[in-house]
């Protein structure tokens, strides 16, 4: 008889327990353990890597000025038909909006690797194409290309119970020279 628990291959602990018991048992654990060691670091030693890889990623904003509409307007009346329509455009990956006073902001985000400038016309030709979906009173939008690096790393977000829309801005603006300098 041997040592109890050495060389049992019962299940007792599940497949996690046998394939531990079978690890600490088996003289080959600390050869493949060396040997993931060395394929890991070889791997590690010739993979091409960039510090900073330029990931294509075309995004465009379209800036909707819609004078006098209230948010929920702005929403229905613009952004909401606009999203239809944009997101049947090739390689539209996500389509985000935002809708404020007289203002709406549609993001269109589209697939990694697409050409920005194509994407752009394509985006630029579609709104053509629709602008009798456009509501009366809508100036024509401004569009304007994003790159990956003018996205923010940081954003703030402040919100007040007290102060109305005018003195919060103001003070996100010497929010954003503090954080600035």
């Amino acid at each position: 008889m041997g040592r109890p628990g050495r060389g049992s291959r019962t299940m007792r602990g599940g497949l996690a327990g046998w394939l531990a018991g079978f690890s600490m048992e088996s003289k080959l654990t600390p050869l493949l353990l060396l040997a993931s060691l060395v394929l890991g670091a070889f791997t590690l030693w010739t993979m091409p890597s960039e510090e900073e890889p330029q990931i294509i990623v075309p995004v465009a904003d379209l800036y909707l000025p819609l004078p006098g509409a209230e948010p929920e307007e702005v929403e229905n009346r613009l952004l909401i038909p606009l999203e239809q329509v944009v997101s049947g455009i090739e390689g539209v990956e996500y389509v985000y909006s935002h809708a404020d006073a007289g203002f709406g902001l549609l993001t269109v985000r589209f697939e990694v690797g697409r050409d920005p400038e194509e994407s752009v016309t394509r985006l630029l030709s579609t709104l053509l194409k629709h602008a009798d979906r456009m509501p009366p009173g809508l100036s024509w939008p401004l569009v304007k290309t994003v790159s990956i690096d003018d996205v923010p790393f940081f954003s703030v977000t402040l919100s007040s119970t007290s102060l109305d829309v005018d003195a919060l801005r103001s003070l996100a603006d010497e929010v954003r020279v503090e954080l600035a300098t």
